[in-house]
């Protein structure tokens, strides 16, 4: 499929037209999310090697979902507080987890600080280890998940049964 655009007098024709990477990723049925994946190299395009790249391993690593025991190492907030999370043997990442499912009072805001020490007396009290249950990212680059400690209980259940957060 040749699209010829006119630009600057010269025509500009095949992958580099506008929008060819969306049409031909519709014409086979992907869709534009992995057509995007497709133009950074992180998935091959069709025709291609299927050779394993680092960049397919990363990408791989940051869409899949996990579940990790973590040691809490501050709280920020109600809903918001920062963790060590083991990737391999003896290499942990220091990651700033949010809470899915709740809305808690920010520390400025009137009863933010109560529902800061709550989330700290929570965290510091709980049978351990601290589960969190993860897919995703925010807009600020903080993990959502959902936190359990070992007998079953949830954070967010305790704050909203609390009265520090709501749904």
């Amino acid at each position: 499929m040749a699209v010829v655009t006119a630009s600057a007098g010269k025509p500009r024709v095949g992958p580099r037209a506008p929008g060819f990477a969306r049409r031909t990723a519709l014409a086979r049925g992907v869709g534009p999310p992995l057509a995007f994946l497709e133009r950074r190299g992180f998935i091959p395009r069709a025709g291609r090697s299927t050779r394993p790249r680092p960049r397919c391993l990363i990408a791989a690593l940051l869409l899949a979902c996990f579940t990790a025991t973590v040691e809490v190492t501050n709280v920020v907030d109600g809903d918001t507080f920062d963790a060590r999370v083991p990737v391999w043997l003896h290499v942990t990442v220091t990651e700033r987890i949010r809470v899915l499912d709740v809305d808690a009072k920010e520390r400025r805001e009137p009863g933010g600080v109560e529902a800061t020490a709550f989330t700290r007396r929570w965290l510091a009290t709980a049978p351990q280890p601290i589960t969190v249950r993860a897919c995703r990212r925010d807009s600020f680059g903080r993990v959502l998940g959902r936190v359990g400690d070992a007998a079953g209980g949830s954070l967010a259940e305790a704050l909203r049964a609390a009265g520090h957060a709501k749904p």
